[in-house]
């Protein structure tokens, strides 16, 4: 699971990487995001919602091709 999410932050835009870096694996929150990217909590969480969209497009299609190895 954790090669899949890699290969997944991989294939994002790096500042879609980096959203989802700074809130999941370094823990800071929406206004903390905002502050360090300089703009708007709301802009923040706009960026955020459009980086997990983009996330889980990409994991679907590589969760599914693993699936399929497995078979």
């Amino acid at each position: 699971e954790r090669e899949l999410v890699e290969s997944v932050l991989r294939q994002l835009k790096p500042e879609h990487a980096s959203l989802l870096l700074m809130r999941h694996h370094q823990g800071l929150s929406l206004g903390e995001i905002a502050t360090v990217l300089d703009v708007t909590t709301d802009v923040a969480k706009a960026r955020l919602f459009r980086a997990r969209t983009a996330f889980m497009r990409v994991y679907a299609t590589l969760d599914g091709e693993a699936g399929e190895e497995d078979r």
